[in-house]
Parts: C-alpha cells; structure tokens; sequence
C-alpha cells in the first residue's frame, strides 16, 4: 500500500455496508434467475466501483489491481477470474486482457474508464467499468520525469496488385476501416484510426513505455489475403513514429463483385422502389460487368434508372459496364405490387452480379461438392430438390430437415454424386415452408442451402419466412424479402432475419441484415439527415458491410461501436409537400460475434437527425440466440397454451417450457412408436430438462399432463 494511496468520498463503513449489500442482492437475483450450471450458459454478474482516486508512488508510478475496482462480482456456477483493461477506443468484446493489473505512470494523470472483465470457470463473461483518476500529489514527477512525448503509429493500406508487399503507387483502399493498436502480451490498453480516402491511418500513443503492440486491421472481407493483417511490433528507440502498412490483395485473376438489394417498403397496387448497389471490390478492371434480378412473381417492372432487358419468367439483367477497382453502379427499378397479392404476404427479389468466379483457397477437407436447394409449387405439392452442382461426389452423408410455419415436419439425410439430386414433396397447404440442408464441408463459400415457400395452396398465415435467416449466398448474390404493408411507422429499424417466436430466437453464427427506415414528418424540406447506430456487444463491429440505400450516403465509423450514415443535401421533402418522396432508408450487414451461447439477446436501436432537431429514436430490435428451436409438431388441448421445445431434434438433451398455464404438478411422458411409456419426468414450475441418457436415436412421441388432465401430445426427434 506504499506505492499509492486512495481518496474516498465515503467512509470505509459505508463502502463495506454497500459490498455486503450489493452480495446480498447478487445472491438473491441469481436464486430468482435460477442459473444454468449443467452446462453453464449463464454470465456472471459484474459489480464495479464507480470513482476511485489515487496518487503515484515516489517512482512515479501506480499499480492498479482488478480487486479495486472489483465490488464483489458473482456467479452462481462457481468461482470467478477478474482482468482489466482501459477503455479508450472500440469496445471489442473479443479483446479480452491477460492481467489482473495495470501500472500507471506521470504520462497518465488524469480520468480513465477502467473495464472490468468477469470470466466465470466456463468461459461466460461480463463487464462493468468505472472512473480512475490517478494524481500526482506528492509531486514525484518532477523528480522522476518520463517521456511523455505522443507517439503515431501510421500506414497505408493499399492493394498489392504485383505481391510483393510493397506501395509501388497502387490503388489505396480500406476506407472506413479500423486499424487497432493493442498493447501485447497484457492487452490492457487498445488504440484506434481509421483509415482515410488516401488509405491513410494513424494512431496516437500518449506516450511510449517499450511495450509492444499489436497492430491489425479490422473489417476485411474474408477473400482477402495480406502479407500479414496482424503484426506485433514496438517503437524503436529514439524514434517517435512506427510505420506499418498494409499491403492486401486477392487471388491472382479474381474479380470479387459485391451486391445489396434493398427497399423502403412494398404497398399493393402502388408503385414501389427497389435500390441495387453492385461494387466491384478486388484490384483488378472488370470487364463487360452485369446482375440478374429475380422479381417475385407479384411485382412488374415499370422502369429502371438504367436499361434493362427481360431474358425469361420474370427475371430482369442490368449491364453495369466496365467497372475499375473499387468503382460502384448504383441503380433503381420501380416495381408495382400486383393487386392480387394478399395483404402482408412475402416477396422476395434475387440479385446476381456477375462475372463470378470463386476467389477462394481450396481446403484439403472439401471433396468438391456444393449442395444447393431449390422450393417450386407444383399443384397440390410443394417440391423440394436438394441438388449437388458440385464437380465430385459428396464424401459423407449429411442432414436435412423440412419446417411447416414454424413447426418441424421431418428431418432426413442425402447423399449425392455429382450432378444427382433428391426431391422431397410436402402437401400444398396454405402453409409456410422451408427447407434447410447442410453444405459440404470444407466449401469454401458461404453458401447456406435453404429454401422456402409461401402461399402455394392458399396463405394461411404471414410474416413467416422472416422469421428465419434470407441470407443463403455469397456476397456476388443478394436475398432481399419483405411484405408488403399498409400503414408503417415511417422511422423504424427491422432485422432480418427477425426470429422465431415471443424471443426472436436465431442461430448463433448467421449474418444478420438491418434496415433503418426514416421519414420527414416536419414542415420544411430537410437539408442534411443522419442515421447514427449504436451497435451491440454481441454484434462483430468490423464486419459491418454498408448496403443499399435510397440516397448517396458516406458511412463513418465513430469508435465504441457507434457508426453514422451521413446523407448530405438529401433535400428531403418534408411529407406534407410530397409524401412519396418523404422517405428514405439505409441497410447495412453484420456479423454476430463468433458462437455466442444460447440465450444471449442481440438488442439494437438507431437514432435519426434531421438537420438540428432532437433526434427521433427508433423501436429497439432484439434477437435471441437459440439452437434448432423449432418444434416438432404437436396437439395442445387447453387455450392460450404453448409448448417450446429446445432443440428437437436433439442430441443429449432437450428443454421442454410451458406457457399460459401455471403448472403444480406437471409431468412429462415419453413413449416408443408402439405407445409404451418408457419415460416420465416432473416439471420444475413450467419447465423441464429432458437428458437422453442413453436413448436411441429415432422418434418418440411424448404427451404432457397437469395431475390427470392432457395438456398437450407431440413428436420428439432423437439423432
């Protein structure tokens, strides 16, 4: 305790009665949330310190511990590791320090936001922060005096057409993207630029205490191959710069094409506008460049801002010309929903640019197939094929499954040679359905087998192919699917996909597409409008992709997972004046952080600016992260109730939660195909864990009762 001292606004009583307290409330919320700890899916809870003080030692220097800061973090599952970090750029939640401590020195007087990182025994963690002002109160410095002179980092990211890792004047890119510096091995202190219009970046280090750095890129597709996009380096000596470029390429002989397709919204028997933007993101001219737009068989094209030619059913090509590198074509097209349409029923719209080649590594894995599935109605059928268009024959079989709305109907497996393919047909009845299919692996494109259809036999409900993921292709392709509306609040956000059920569930590992939707509802024309995202934690902040927008935008990222979509002299009209032309929107692309645990919720919001008015915020978008959470089907036999089931199918184990109905003496009972009984399990209030414990794989049939009374009868799958 020599080396620093603290200054406390409260008495030690008082901060010790608080501890005891806030360990007493830890307590009693993790007995009300009623952890999981088998497998242990729930983070702990993070408690901080709001303000401490301290003061540097006669070296000039304070060591600052996690147990500081720490105001008794909890968890229910068992003990708890404390790291820490500063908070002085970009949150990145996968930045995770190595040391429980950070040393000061006189070159950091002053505040800093300290994180605290709470990581529990099975990896789960959480954060919390507070404010640490360090002084220098005995005046040490002037005696030990440091080099606070600030030093850069700085570079150039550029593409490296010759590979040969050096700027020999090529094209520069990477604008918007983020350069990181982290100081190595400890990570406890990150700095950020970011990249220029010149492909210009630097960092400035406050000052320099021989640590190393390691220095990266953000952001970067993942077709992109570098000299390196990570380096650890430090300063040399003497010197107040550090020079590290860039140098990023693609694979010899690849255009890498880029395409978004998006829309404000689609109203029957209007006239509406769908927005393409197509890049051309590799370091090479690409010649004679074109996309193949699919329309939904509801909308007719009426025009184009440029030419285009119908070349069978209704799918449309648009020639884009000669496009250098780094040069984009954006377009439009006006489409009128058809008048027949049911109200809210989903359209999609399919776009392809072209030339396409595959810009990608082969993995020795791969045997060479690539899975795709296709979804027609065919009378009193709809049809699936999940086809191999690969050159080889698959190596090993692999999994289907086939979902009614959102019910699961069958699962199977296949198993193709080259050029086969299987057909499975399912009933042409009102019903939403979908298909999905694993891909081979080791392809080494994303291309995620899925199809879907709505409506074939009738419509039996809306809104049901949003539910689940749209996002099948790579990003030469382009899945856009919305439905049609009525009235809309004018400055909302949506996701895609929007989730299954009360919880949103998603899968963990699926891009996720956002569009923010905004309106002049004032009285005067506005001149300037910007849309300002906070991202979440959860979310991947480099790989934000900016898409399609109805106005020319520049996208800046703000740092803290804070970007901003800048529309300067939109000259929107306001809606009194001209309510067609009132509105505009933006859509961007993001991945989740890789393999996020069940149960995480992924929340998101946008603020809009018009000129200088307060801001208008926008509804909150929330989705959850669950795994197979659809549900087998199933008979209920008391209102207002509903089962879930998650996963079914599963493999070691299944949660069975009730709702609309407080049970007391519920009981779940599982039988074989003949009807015997083989199982009973009672419920814990309104859920149950199911533990396959030994169970074949195959169908079971289940059925839940309250005392004597049937609630509910289904099908459990066990793989």
């Amino acid at each position: 305790m020599n080396n620093f001292t603290f200054k406390r606004t409260r008495m030690n009583l008082l901060r010790h009665t608080k501890s005891l307290i806030l360990f007493l409330f830890c307590l009693f919320v993790g007995h009300l949330l009623n952890a999981q700890c088998t497998p242990d899916v729930t983070p702990p809870l993070a408690a901080c310190n709001a303000n401490i003080q301290m003061s540097l030692a006669s070296d000039g220097t304070a060591t600052f511990t996690a147990d500081i800061l720490d105001e008794n973090s909890w968890d229910d599952c068992g003990a708890v590791d404390l790291r820490l970090s500063i908070l002085s750029g970009t949150f990145d939640p996968t930045n995770i320090p190595t040391s429980d401590e950070i040393t000061f020195n006189c070159c950091q007087q002053g505040t800093h936001t300290v994180l605290l990182w709470v990581i529990d025994e099975s990896g789960n963690l959480s954060n919390c922060w507070g404010a640490v002002t360090v002084e220098d109160i005995g005046g040490y410095c002037l005696s030990n005096p440091f080099d606070c002179t600030e030093k850069t980092i700085s570079g150039n990211v550029f593409f490296d057409a010759n590979q040969n890792c050096q700027n020999d004047s090529e094209a520069p890119t990477g604008e918007g993207k983020i350069v990181k510096a982290t100081s190595y091995p400890d990570r406890n202190w990150q700095y950020e630029g970011t990249v220029d219009a010149n492909g210009y970046y630097e960092i400035t280090l406050p000052f320099d205490d021989g640590k190393d750095y390691e220095i990266e890129i953000l952001g970067l597709p993942s077709q992109v191959l570098s000299c390196g996009n990570k380096f650890i380096k430090s300063i040399p000596n003497g010197f107040n710069e550090l020079v590290q470029d860039f140098p990023i390429r693609f694979l010899e002989g690849c255009p890498y094409m880029v395409a978004d397709i998006s829309s404000l919204l689609l109203r029957r028997c209007f006239n509406n506008t769908v927005n393409i933007s197509t890049c051309n993101y590799s370091d090479q001219f690409v010649d004679d460049a074109y996309v193949e737009i699919e329309f939904d068989q509801f909308l007719e094209v009426q025009s184009s801002t440029i030419p285009g030619t119908l070349i069978g059913g209704n799918v449309y090509q648009y020639d884009l010309g000669d496009l250098g590198s780094g040069e984009c074509v954006n377009f439009s097209v006006e489409v009128l929903v058809n008048c027949d349409a049911e109200l809210g029923q989903t359209h999609c719209i399919f776009a392809d640019v072209f030339p396409q080649k595959e810009c990608f590594e082969t993995d020795p894995n791969w045997s060479g197939a690539i899975i795709q599935t296709t979804a027609e109605c065919e009378g009193d059928s709809v049809k699936f094929t999940i086809e191999n268009i690969g050159a080889e024959a698959m190596n090993q079989a692999l999994d289907f499954t086939i979902v009614e709305d959102v019910v699961m109907y069958m699962d199977g497996q296949y198993n193709l040679e080259a050029g086969e393919f299987q057909v499975q047909k399912v009933p042409a009845n009102g019903a939403t359905w979908r298909m999905e299919a694993m891909q081979a692996p080791g392809y080494p494109e994303w291309l995620f087998p899925a199809s879907w259809m709505e409506g074939c036999g009738g419509l039996n409900n809306t809104g049901m192919i949003l539910q689940f993921s749209t996002a099948t292709h790579a990003t030469s392709s382009s899945r856009f699917c919305i439905e049609n509306r009525g009235s809309f609040d004018p400055n909302d956000k949506q996701s895609f996909p929007r989730g299954y059920g009360d919880d949103h569930f998603i899968q963990q590992n699926r891009e996720i597409d956002y569009l923010i939707r905004f309106q002049n509802t004032g009285t005067d024309t506005a001149f300037n409008v910007v849309v300002k995202d906070t991202l979440s934690q959860h979310l991947l902040w480099g790989s934000i992709r900016p898409g399609a927008s109805s106005h020319p935008y520049v996208f800046k990222p703000l740092g803290d997972g804070v970007v901003e979509f800048v529309f300067e002299d939109i000259m929107l009209p306001d809606s009194s004046s001209n309510e067609q032309a009132s509105h505009g929107f933006v859509q961007f692309k993001i991945q989740q952080q890789p393999d996020l645990a069940d149960g995480i919720v992924i929340e998101n919001s946008a603020a809009i600016y018009f000129d200088f008015n307060e801001p208008i915020i926008t509804n909150t978008t929330w989705l959850t992260i669950g795994e197979e959470f659809v549900s087998a089907s199933q008979n209920i036999f008391k209102e207002n109730v509903k089962v879930e089931i998650m996963p079914n199918p599963f493999e070691s184990s299944a949660l069975f939660k009730i709702q609309g109905l407080d049970l007391k003496n519920g009981n779940l009972i599982l039988m074989d195909a003949t009807g015997r009984a083989i199982s009973q399990n009672q419920f814990v209030g309104n859920e149950v864990r199911f533990y396959r414990n030994g169970l074949n794989s195959g169908l079971y049939f289940y059925q839940i009762k309250e005392g004597q009374d049937l609630i509910v009868t289904g099908k459990l799958l066990v793989r």
